[in-house]
């Protein structure tokens, strides 16, 4: 676990990383059902995305509440 963390890290001094620790007592996150994307872009007519990897197919969400869980 020591070279998990050193290897965190490193990872984390980068510019463009942010690593978030989720507190066990907080349940199960949205995440925890495989790899996902948030595209989030400036505009303000341009909706935020959420694109799912899933076993049976892909997901893309433009739903606010479903972005924002």
């Amino acid at each position: 676990m020591r070279a998990q963390l050193r290897r965190l890290i490193e990872i984390g001094a980068g510019p463009n990383v942010a690593i978030r620790i989720v507190p066990f007592r907080t349940g199960a996150h949205a995440a925890i059902e495989g790899p996902f994307v948030l595209l989030c872009f400036p505009e303000e007519h341009a909706p935020d995305v959420a694109y799912v990897e899933g076993a049976m197919g892909d997901l893309y969400s433009e739903s606010v509440e479903e972005v924002q869980r």
